[in-house]
């Protein structure tokens, strides 16, 4: 049974880079698909991931709403307090898609990916709400 996804395969480039491309694009490159130990986090799942950022972004009012509506709750920093709350949102859709995806929890490996990919997008999500 394939682990990969149709339409896009993660391969290794020069030795350090890993990259999403396309079945048609991997071909150009003449590359093997790698075997599972050299694939972080399904496709799937990080497209997911992706996804929930970019919602996480575009609909930061319901994060301030959140926020506002727990005004009783004595808070440092507002501005960490909505963070907090995003990264709780895509981390919850990260755990949830592993889960129904792959009918199994985050390997560590697939773990720091996500985290990279939290942090590669976190001056985006601060940015959305400052704005």
């Amino acid at each position: 049974m394939a682990k990969y996804d149709p339409e896009w395969v993660m391969i290794q480039v020069d030795h350090s880079l890993a990259r999403l491309f396309s079945y048609s694009e991997r071909d150009a490159f003449n590359t093997q698909v790698p075997n599972d130990d050299t694939i972080g986090m399904d496709a799937r799942v990080r497209r997911a991931i992706l996804g929930k950022i970019d919602e996480a972004i575009s609909n930061i009012s319901e994060v301030v709403r959140i926020r506002e509506s727990l005004a009783g709750i004595t808070v440092n920093d507002e501005d960490d307090f909505e963070f907090g709350i995003a990264v709780g949102r895509i981390y919850n859709s990260f755990h949830y898609q592993t889960r129904r995806i792959l009918k199994r929890n985050a390997t560590g490996e697939e773990f720091a990916d996500f985290l990279a990919i939290l942090s590669d997008r976190s001056n985006e999500i601060r940015s959305a709400l400052s704005k």
